[in-house]
């Protein structure tokens, strides 16, 4: 099997919004710092008032999304996931226009994903380059609806194959 996806190994999917969060924090605090030349007298808190809102988003955008990083990290490294393996079917890829979820099943156990959402699980789309197709032969590492790790065997198998389920921990 080769590892396409591993949550410790892959990372915080969750930068994007720090990133942003931060950007806007300088904006808002450059906006605040120039106030004087760019806002009417009357409107000059407007960016100073919007720094605490700001942080507050930045805050809750952290925990959230480190929060479910790190616990699904957590349940990779002590054995807490179940495991899947087998082959892909009702593979859905995401619709061509970009918008919508791609989907599959394996052993019965349906998955579904989209890179616009922000999971600390494997979500990249076969439409922006991603590895799932109908027929493939995976293990698949998952708590709930977050796929933890994603291996694909590099030999594919043929029309008949074993498909298993097991839960770990």
């Amino acid at each position: 099997m080769t590892v396409v996806y591993d949550v410790v190994r892959d990372g915080y999917s969750g930068w994007i919004g720090v990133w942003c969060g931060l950007a806007g924090l300088a904006g808002a605090a450059a906006f605040c710092r120039a106030r004087k030349f760019l806002w009417p007298a009357g409107l000059r808190f407007i960016p100073c008032a919007a720094i605490p809102f700001i942080a507050l988003w930045l805050l809750i955008w952290v925990v959230g999304t480190g929060t479910q990083y790190f616990s699904l990290r957590r349940a990779l490294q002590s054995g807490q996931c179940a495991v899947v393996e087998g082959i892909v079917t009702d593979f859905q890829p995401m619709p061509s226009t970009g918008h919508g979820n791609e989907s599959f099943t394996v052993s019965g156990v349906h998955f579904s994903y989209s890179d616009f959402s922000i999971t600390p699980g494997f979500r990249r789309t076969n439409y922006r380059g991603g590895p799932m197709r109908a027929g493939l032969h995976v293990r698949i590492h998952y708590r709930g609806k977050d796929i933890a790790r994603l291996e694909i065997a590099r030999e594919q198998p043929t029309a008949t194959s074993n498909q298993t389920l097991q839960t770990c921990g």
